[in-house]
């Protein structure tokens, strides 16, 4: 017994050109979302009340792309590590940080401290609605793209 099959409109050599249509595709629409969310991450700074004048935190912020190129993230910059580094410092202005209060032992010393933990920025977690969207919009994309080069 015998089975062939065969293919109307070339759908087979689509079908084996999907796979890197797809890769092409993605690559393309995830440095699109990278700009849209480093952006929104941008704006999301200037909006939280951080005092970045200079724009120096906004400048540590980078889109870093997957090794398969899968994904996209925001990140502080790297290659620097230690407390002052702009991961920590980033850490700090997106989480808030404990305050270390004086010892107390000094007689007439009125302590200028009078909060527990210093205040928390959370200009990441204010772009995460942003983020959603732009993955909602992009697999939407993905879906059109890749039905019209099937569709041929």
């Amino acid at each position: 017994m015998r089975l062939e099959v065969t293919y109307t409109n070339n759908i087979g050599e689509r079908l084996h050109g999907l796979a890197a249509e797809f890769r092409a595709v993605r690559e393309q629409l995830l440095d699109q979302a990278g700009n849209q969310l480093e952006q929104a991450l941008d704006r999301s700074i200037t909006a939280s009340g951080l005092r970045d004048i200079h724009g120096k935190v906004r400048s540590w912020q980078e889109t870093k792309k997957g090794s398969g190129g899968g994904y996209v993230a925001l990140r502080p910059r790297a290659g620097e590590t230690g407390p002052n580094s702009p991961g920590a410092i980033t850490n700090y202005l997106e989480s808030g940080h404990k305050v270390r209060f004086p010892s107390g032992r000094a007689k007439r010393y009125r302590p200028e401290v009078h909060m527990a933990r210093a205040r928390a920025f959370k200009f990441y977690a204010d772009t995460q609605p942003v983020a959603e969207e732009v993955a909602r919009e992009m697999a939407q994309s993905v879906e059109r793209h890749l039905a019209a080069y099937l569709e041929g």
